[in-house]
């Protein structure tokens, strides 16, 4: 029982995803300079232990994963809307076209 439980975790999914939420959540919370340094070294971490073949090179995927995707939350969708705080938004629309539906 305790081998099958070891084994299980060691599965590259069960290794991968709570280094993947740290990922994340560090990226949430570091400011921009660190979570490219994070990622640099991640990167060079990932890069060493995939050549030597080492199952831990999971672990460093996962992370580097997580920094990188909430990066790009941050930078594409949580920025642009932080520029808005406060602040009444009007659009204009033009219709070009009206169909009728029955």
């Amino acid at each position: 029982m305790i081998d099958d439980a070891r084994a299980l975790l060691r599965l590259p999914p069960v290794m991968f995803a709570p280094f993947f939420a740290a990922g994340l959540y560090a990226a949430y919370l570091c400011p921009l300079a660190v979570r490219i340094a994070a990622a640099a070294v991640l990167a060079a971490i990932l890069a060493v232990l995939a050549v030597r073949r080492k199952s831990a090179a999971v672990c460093a995927a996962g992370a580097l994963a997580g920094v990188c995707l909430m990066s790009g939350y941050i930078g594409l969708w949580v920025s642009p809307a932080q520029e808005y705080a406060g602040q009444t938004v009007e659009t204009e629309y033009t219709i070009t076209e009206i169909t009728s539906v029955q």
